[in-house]
């Protein structure tokens, strides 16, 4: 069952307009944190909480990816862990 990353539980929220970066923070139940960085305007990157610190999942860009939003961002890698079959990787 995949899960909507709009109904999660954001624990902490600093828009990209408020610091150098965006940082949004959610509770995902069974997985544990995830956290994306907004760095600029058009790329988010996803990362997951370990034993040792932040550990980085993906960079997703708003051109390439079609992602807009930290929302976005988490709900791309989501679909991508709850999907049976590998996604192919382009070459280049």
């Amino acid at each position: 069952m995949a899960i909507d990353a709009s109904t999660l539980p954001i624990k902490y929220e600093r828009p990209l307009d408020s610091g150098p970066q965006g940082v949004t923070i959610w509770a995902v139940p069974e997985y544990g944190l995830y956290r994306v960085r907004q760095t600029s305007q058009v790329t988010f990157l996803v990362e997951t909480l370990a034993p040792l610190g932040w550990i980085g999942l993906i960079e997703l860009d708003t051109a390439q990816d079609g992602v807009q939003t930290p929302t976005q961002a988490l709900q791309t890698w989501l679909d991508i862990q709850s999907k049976d079959e590998p996604v192919p990787v382009e070459e280049g």
